[in-house]
């Protein structure tokens, strides 16, 4: 709800209140609840989910976890946050400025809130630990970094799919992002110009793509 009226003027649309259907919840949890009983079926013995050098298993699926709810999480806030940027974002596969809600449009702002938002998610996992008192205050510190760096990435990634998989239509008369045109529009509106992207993938898929993509990839590097 912050500033709603401030993203309704940038994106046609923008959902009143910041809604979620339940194709979002989904891709934003699926895969994250596939890996913990994944981890619930293979970590037999009871280890603390807080000491992430109990075993191999258990420390790659646990920083599989954090880095898809990092870079949803980053995602998110880059993308509610990232829009308010006083000057027009650049575009991630060239770097030329691009109006405001166009997807891989990155700005200093969004990286910030990227940025925050896997830090939140590191943080997060790590102080509950402690407020359980399942760890002492410096064991496992590093999954802050890490969940702040996966989700940086995850971010970027998505950013990436959106400006090549994902069209963006600006209509310089409203000055805001638009729907794409349908087949029976055309292109008979000159005022709505194709700003990036071919129509391949929607936002929800570049969402759970990348969200997987580099879970994956912690796993890997864990």
């Amino acid at each position: 709800k912050w500033k709603q009226e401030i993203k309704k003027k940038l994106d046609a649309d923008y959902k009143p209140g910041g809604e979620r259907n339940w194709v979002q919840v989904l891709s934003a949890s699926l895969f994250g609840t596939f890996l913990s009983v994944v981890h619930f079926l293979i970590v037999q013995e009871d280890s603390n989910i807080f000491q992430l050098e109990s075993s191999i298993p258990h420390r790659k699926l646990m920083c599989g976890i954090l880095g898809f709810y990092a870079t949803c999480c980053s995602d998110t806030w880059a993308s509610e946050i990232g829009i308010l940027n006083v000057d027009w974002p650049f575009l991630i596969t060239t770097l030329k400025p691009v109006p405001p809600g166009t997807n891989g449009g990155i700005s200093l702002t969004g990286l910030v809130a990227s940025v925050a938002g896997g830090f939140f998610i590191g943080f997060s996992f790590w102080f509950s630990g402690i407020l359980l008192r399942l760890n002492s205050p410096w064991e496992d510190v590093k999954v802050i970094p890490f969940s702040t760096i996966m989700g940086l990435l995850g971010s970027l990634l998505d950013s990436l799919l959106g400006a090549t998989l994902q069209e963006t239509y600006y209509d310089m008369r409203l000055k805001m992002i638009v729907k794409p045109p349908t087949k029976e529009q055309g292109d008979g509106d000159p005022n709505v110009k194709h700003v990036c992207g071919v129509n391949r993938l929607d936002n929800q898929q570049v969402n759970i793509i990348s969200a997987i993509a580099i879970s994956l990839f912690a796993i890997v590097v864990s």
